[in-house]
């Protein structure tokens, strides 16, 4: 197996809003406007909606039926304790299901005629080749092979990677691998990992386009074009900078962002991007609402280079071999 790209999974992070200071005053009697109180309580009643949309990954496109029941899946895996094997098997079943659910929403986006669409964009208007790849994309999600692994497992398994490759890295909480022919590929997570399935998400996006042997030219140079060095001043690199900056990693954090956007409903995937996209996605950024590898993308790329990167780059242009979530 060949090695190529490693990615740390860390959990999503949202800046708490500050609780509003109220003020005790002795008024006199008033009939309420009953309008603002309405207001109020849909304000709310739409605060608590989103939340449980975050919380679950779910649209609010979906039906009622199909919200609750995706809430209640994972309330049941983020609750089920360790224990006796009965719950084990269970949570185990649960997180499947998840991974599953999320495989066919990346299989619906990747089969779009929007997705196509970008695609010949990205492929200097060739419409037979952006078929082509697009198909490519399809097959690659359909054929790899998900590992379903506790996280004791997982850790035995790159642990036996590193022993028969040679090659030195450091834990991971999930990892993509194909082979150095780039026929077999598989990805390995753990269903005791409560992740809320980003986990499960950004290695699929690996697997879909097998890191680099997807990716245009045009993609690679954009995306090492437009990355802002976390060093001093944004001219030197630190540490990170190498990791970071690599396209396939760089890709998939933009596919992530590109799914929150349009969550979110701040653009939709087939929108052109423009600055009212940009001042509302920096909104919201600024107040934690998108996950950690969607903040990573946005912190790390030049302002100037937003609509160039969305308007011409396919949603899952590309990664590499083994990444973690």
């Amino acid at each position: 197996m060949s090695f190529e790209t490693f990615e740390e999974n860390k959990e999503k992070k949202e800046i708490p809003n500050d609780p509003e200071q109220t003020e005790e005053k002795m008024v006199d009697y008033e009939m309420p406007d009953f309008s603002a109180i309405e207001a109020e309580e849909r304000k709310d009643a739409l605060k608590k909606i989103q939340e449980l949309e975050k919380k679950s990954g779910l649209k609010l496109s979906k039906t009622a039926d199909e919200i609750e029941e995706k809430i209640e899946k994972l309330e049941n895996l983020h609750n089920t304790k360790e224990g006796p094997t009965e719950k084990k098997l269970e949570k185990r079943e649960l997180y499947e299901n998840m991974v599953n659910e999320i495989k066919n929403e990346i299989l619906e986006h990747v089969d779009s005629r929007e997705y196509q669409k970008k695609l010949q964009i990205e492929y200097n208007g060739n419409a037979e080749k952006a078929e082509r790849e697009q198909k490519k994309r399809i097959e690659n999600l359909e054929t790899v092979k998900i590992n379903i692994l506790s996280k004791e497992e997982l850790k035995n398994k790159l642990e036996d990677i590193r022993r028969k490759s040679g090659v030195k890295f450091g834990n991971f909480d999930a990892f993509y691998v194909r082979d150095c022919a780039g026929i077999k590929h598989e990805l390995f997570v753990p269903f005791d990992n409560d992740d809320e399935g980003y986990c499960i998400e950004q290695e699929l996006l690996h697997a879909s386009t097998k890191i680099y042997e997807g990716m245009s030219d045009k993609a690679v140079k954009l995306l090492d074009k437009s990355y802002i060095k976390q060093g001093l001043f944004g001219v030197f690199s630190n540490k990170q900078d190498r990791y970071y900056k690599d396209p396939s990693e760089r890709l998939v954090r933009k596919q992530i962002l590109d799914r929150e956007l349009e969550a979110l409903g701040i653009k939709k995937y087939g929108e052109k991007f423009a600055d009212k996209h940009y001042d509302k996605m920096m909104e919201y950024y600024k107040k934690g609402k998108f996950s950690w590898n969607a903040n990573e993308f946005i912190k790390r790329t030049n302002p100037k280079r937003f609509k160039q990167i969305f308007n011409e780059i396919a949603k899952n242009e590309d990664e590499k071999s083994i990444a973690n979530g």
